[in-house]
């Protein structure tokens, strides 16, 4: 299971960057994630870490690219878990949950998806997607034909966010004891737009 990357942008470069030297500098700085990739385009950069930033690293990082006269936008956040889950509860039972770094309010695209199967009996299960375990994104019953199909549940939706934290989950059930409900490669991914 992955806990989740985060990815920071860089804008608005009053010359070129030295790559090389930005990663130089992130990686004597004081934070502690490390760096996945540094990806270079032409108007920016996007920094993927290891795992979200704290407060602190995000202020190193920060400063870090003012020096070099340019700014930090959020990217993206990601969390996976490809193993299988299996459940023979008819509440829903969560498999995979994002919890998001202090986002700035928005608008952000989040995708999801995960693959479900059901066994014996009545052969049904419900996956479930939900913003801050209110807000449903999407919501699927399947019916399976044995138990060894594994049915795909996946979608994305544009969401305004205020300012904060959020978590975004995935969740299922089966429809009834004792059919065994299972889940695997769930993933969510958020994207500040």
């Amino acid at each position: 299971m992955s806990l989740g990357t985060k990815s920071y942008r860089v804008n608005s470069f009053s010359s070129g960057l030295d790559v090389g030297k930005l990663r130089s500098e992130i990686g004597v700085s004081t934070i502690e994630q490390g760096i996945l990739e540094i990806k270079d385009f032409a108007t920016r950069i996007d920094i993927l870490f290891e795992g979200t930033l704290n407060n602190d690293d995000q202020n190193t990082l920060q400063t870090i690219i003012d020096a070099h006269d340019g700014s930090v936008v959020s990217g993206f956040e990601y969390a996976d878990d490809d193993g299988e889950s299996q459940t023979t509860s008819t509440t829903y039972i969560e498999k995979l949950k994002l919890t998001t770094s202090d986002l700035i309010a928005g608008d952000y695209l989040i995708t999801y998806c995960a693959e479900v199967t059901i066994t014996s009996g009545f052969k049904t299960v419900d996956v479930i997607c939900d913003l801050d375990d209110v807000d449903e994104l999407g919501q699927k019953r399947f019916d399976s034909q044995d138990d060894v199909e594994y049915m795909s549940f996946s979608g994305f939706k544009k969401k305004t966010l205020s300012a904060g934290i959020h978590t975004i989950d995935i969740d299922y059930k089966s429809a009834g004891s004792p059919e065994v409900a299972k889940i695997r490669r769930a993933r969510i991914y958020i994207r500040k737009l």
